[in-house]
């Protein structure tokens, strides 16, 4: 079996980046057709997931969220923790919370000190909150949304100071949420300087509509 190009990842990573969701899974799509690779199942499996949240179409939307699992599944086996963070972002998105919170709790088992399943976390666990209509279970699960978003900014690290920007807008928003509007504009305005200092990645950019609405 011959080895991915590696320069094949690379683009497809660079669209995830970039946002560019369809053309990532043109290019995926051609080559794991005859390639097993852990890297382009797991990066066709984003572009699907995110493909699904801006398609309308119900029955397209569950048809890519399919197809996702079955790409992070089929990942399992080689980048174990990758996929669990996968599988729980599709379920996430389809609200199935119970599901979700088990897979993104199995990949924090594997490893306590990764940023991005913190905010996995904290994401699952505000939802939890918000679609809850017990109070006291409502104010829990939002607590343990704080927790998670903090964590996960504390492990950034400062070689890699852009995985601050989705805890911190989060955090904007539970804030938000939760009637403390000085504290939401705080983590906004801090998002902000991250992202005004990275005005080239046009998907960090587009995070710019929701700092303007938490500032005005």
């Amino acid at each position: 079996m011959k080895r991915i190009n590696k320069k094949i990842v690379e683009k497809i990573k660079d669209d995830l980046s970039q946002g560019k969701h369809e053309r990532a899974i043109k290019i995926a799509e051609k080559y794991i057709k005859n390639q097993s690779n852990s890297e382009i199942c797991l990066g066709l499996g984003w572009a699907y997931d995110q493909s699904a949240i801006k398609e309308k179409n119900g029955i397209i939307q569950k048809d890519l969220q399919k197809k996702a699992l079955t790409c992070f599944k089929k990942a399992k086996k080689i980048d174990r923790f990758s996929a669990l963070r996968g599988i729980g972002t599709v379920y996430h998105h389809q609200y199935k919370l119970p599901y979700a919170l088990a897979n993104y709790r199995e990949a924090l088992q594997l490893q306590r000190k990764n940023p991005l399943i913190h905010n996995d976390l904290g994401n699952v666990y505000q939802r939890l909150g918000t679609t809850s209509l017990n109070k006291g279970l409502s104010k829990k699960y939002y607590r343990l949304s704080k927790i998670h978003y903090l964590k996960s900014i504390q492990l950034v690290t400062k070689k890699d100071p852009l995985l601050t920007i989705s805890p911190l807008i989060n955090l904007a928003l539970l804030s938000k949420k939760q009637h403390h509007p000085s504290l939401s504009k705080r983590y906004a305005t801090q998002a902000l300087r991250v992202i005004k200092k990275n005005t080239n990645n046009s998907a960090l950019v587009a995070w710019m509509p929701i700092i303007q609405e938490i500032l005005t």
